[in-house]
């Protein structure tokens, strides 16, 4: 676990300053006016990538590509993250239908604004808080952090290039779903807050479990790759069907 800590130092530091400055943000704009502000920063480029950005962060996607990287590398994190995964999904559900149900997404709020390209989508716009793809992309960029090991040459500089990018990838995944109008700022810092929770407490404790009880770790490796290569295919048709049919 040593090895890790640069890589995780970086990506928390990058969300401990992210997180800071968009709740300063939120508390002096006000969730609608927040909205609003980050919502219609627009251009023609993002206008047609967000949307398909967007779904980058659906956690059985992540959970394919990231756990299969992770199930070659160290079955053990695989396993680590895939709870992880599970337990960030089952807060924000639960946050979601029963602790929060009438904090509804911006469809709701500003419903008749067609100055705003806001997504309806059906049932769900009436939960809005937290963010689950959000919640997601941070608990899966946590991990994705750590794909960058082992290196062989300890000095090597590639683990910390690999933090960076899934840093900014969770940041983006975040961005966009205010871009694409179905949360709200103070959705998204919530979910990141839950993702960061649950990857920290899940790798501080799970993680050495798993680790100390590994006994037979290339056949645990030869397992996980499997389930989780196929879980990308599934993750891409429920994508299709669901947001593209």
């Amino acid at each position: 676990m040593q090895q890790h800590l640069p890589a995780l130092r970086l990506f928390i530091g990058f969300w401990a300053v992210t997180g800071l400055a968009g709740a300063l943000f939120w508390g002096w704009k006000g969730t609608e006016e927040s909205f609003l502000i980050l919502h219609q920063l627009r251009n023609g480029w993002l206008n047609l990538s967000m949307p398909h950005i967007t779904h980058l962060g659906d956690g059985l996607l992540m959970c394919g590509v990231i756990g299969f990287i992770l199930a070659r590398k160290d079955p053990a994190l695989a396993i680590t993250f895939f709870l992880a995964l599970l337990i960030t999904g089952t807060i924000v559900n639960v946050s979601k239908q029963f602790l929060f149900p009438d904090m509804h997404r911006p469809a709701v709020i500003f419903a008749g604004r067609s100055d705003l390209f806001l997504i309806s989508l059906g049932r769900e716009r009436l939960f809005s808080f937290p963010s689950g793809h959000a919640a997601a992309a941070v608990t899966a960029a946590w991990f994705g952090a750590l794909t960058g090991y082992p290196q062989p040459d300890i000095s090597s500089r590639k683990p910390l290039w690999v933090a960076v990018f899934f840093a900014l990838f969770s940041a983006v995944i975040a961005y966009s779903r205010i871009y694409i109008g179905v949360h709200f700022l103070r959705d998204v810092l919530a979910g990141a807050a839950i993702g960061t929770g649950v990857a920290a407490v899940c790798y501080r404790w799970l993680y050495p479990a798993y680790l100390r009880g590994m006994k037979r770790p290339e056949r645990s490796a030869r397992i996980w790759q499997v389930l989780f290569g196929l879980a990308i295919p599934g993750a891409l048709i429920w994508i299709w069907f669901n947001y593209y049919q």
